[in-house]
């Protein structure tokens, strides 16, 4: 370490700007100007550093709106897409209610055929009634209640 700054030493660049440094510490209104020239070049490093700084911010907030807007644009399809699968699935739901509709009619004028058809049955094979009595098979009433059939002939 002694040996690099001896080495330093020696270096004539360094023997000059070490003469100027003297000269300008030697004269008070010298240290003002070398501490605002230090401040100023303090004040340039910071303006470049916060420009660098600001631009990599603007590419980071583009960057982040970019990908943004076409998350945007993916969720904006998605939407399309559910609507119109929604406007699919509305249609399908009002065609099924119809067919249930229409198979419920159908089903209602084939059971009313049906009691049709065995209401007519029913009269065509009803027995003749005279005088508001029924015709027994064979002509012989069943036997009284309580009694036995072998009883009643």
């Amino acid at each position: 370490m002694m040996m690099a700054q001896q080495q330093q030493r020696n270096n004539p660049h360094y023997q000059q700007w070490m003469q100027y440094y003297q000269r300008l510490m030697q004269n008070p209104q010298g240290q003002l100007q070398q501490m605002i020239m230090q401040q100023q070049t303090m004040i340039a490093n910071l303006k470049r550093q916060l420009g660098e700084r600001d631009k990599h911010y603007h590419k980071t907030i583009q960057t982040t709106i970019n990908f943004k807007d076409l998350e945007i644009n993916d969720l904006r399809q998605q939407i399309t897409k559910l609507d119109e699968e929604n406007e699919k699935i509305g249609q399908l739901q009002t065609d099924n209610f119809r067919m249930k509709q229409e198979l419920n009619g159908l089903r209602g004028d084939h059971q009313n055929g049906v009691f049709d058809n065995l209401l007519t049955q029913m009269n065509a094979s009803k027995p003749n009634v005279s005088g508001g009595k029924m015709a027994w098979p064979g002509g012989v009433p069943p036997p009284p209640s309580g009694t036995s059939p072998a009883m009643a002939v």
